[in-house]
């Protein structure tokens, strides 16, 4: 292998915070690289994704320090999760909160706000986001490990003289300025429709049943990373199903998709 690969994924992964605070055993960029690894491979879920690190350990640490092993399934990371309305009273909860607060400025509760405008290709467009502690009586709100503040996004946009007015909630596990909330939020608008056909159909994610704590969200963020890995990697000419089995069974073949070669 060459001697610059473990150089190339450090530089891949270089501009990915760490949101952990406590002492942490494993390197971001190993649980990274693996769990994408894993996805890209089959695994659908996180206890699937442990086994193919301890089953693939002596590949990985050929570019990985594993000195301390593999990470187990176990998630303590922080997250921002979108809420979803096939989750009637946190979403009720959560969107009452701010429509209610809205409609007094939010005089009573201390608010950050942000707000972004853009305007090109016959498309103007117009981003609020708001964050605020999580209330204490929030619906829902033992269910949500380390739940600490709620956010909401508004997205007017106006195309062709149609106007179209969206808006979003989220929960958090800590308490973001607004503008650390909207880059942390801001992709999931322009990639969701576009990826939903093929992540389904390659990765089962309707079917998905990781639904406990944050696990739906980071998963989804897997799934679309190794779509793209697996959709920039033309040495073999089929599809993404495909593509997924044959980095299972060729080691070699994952490399390439891996490291973009």
């Amino acid at each position: 292998m060459p001697t610059n690969t473990s150089v190339r994924i450090q530089d891949h992964f270089a501009n990915l915070t760490d949101p952990r605070r406590r002492k942490v055993l494993y390197p971001l960029v190993n649980v990274v690289t693996i769990a994408i690894c894993a996805v890209i491979c089959g695994a659908d879920d996180f206890v699937a994704i442990a086994k193919f690190g301890r089953a693939k350990r002596k590949w990985l640490s050929r570019f990985l320090d594993l000195t301390d092993g593999i990470p187990s399934h176990g998630a303590n990371a922080d997250y921002v999760l979108a809420v979803k309305k096939n989750q009637p009273t946190l979403y009720d909860g959560v969107s009452w909160f701010f429509l209610t607060q809205r409609e007094e400025d939010f005089a009573g509760v201390r608010v950050s706000r942000h707000q972004t405008h853009e305007k090109a290709h016959g498309r103007e467009e117009t981003r609020s986001y708001y964050v605020c502690s999580v209330p204490r009586d929030l619906p829902d709100r033992k269910r949500w490990p380390k739940l600490a503040a709620i956010g909401w996004t508004i997205n007017d946009t106006v195309r062709d003289g149609k106007r179209c007015h969206e808006m979003r909630y989220y929960i958090m596990s800590r308490k973001l300025s607004a503008k650390e909330f909207a880059a942390a939020v801001r992709g999931h608008w322009s990639i969701e429709n576009r990826l939903h056909w093929q992540l389904d159909v390659s990765f089962g994610e309707d079917p998905s049943r990781l639904r406990r704590g944050h696990a739906d969200a980071n998963f989804s963020i897997l799934r679309r990373t190794a779509l793209s890995l697996l959709k920039n990697n033309h040495t073999i000419k089929v599809g993404v199903k495909n593509k997924r089995l044959n980095a299972g069974w060729d080691d070699a073949y994952l490399q390439q998709v891996l490291l973009g070669q």
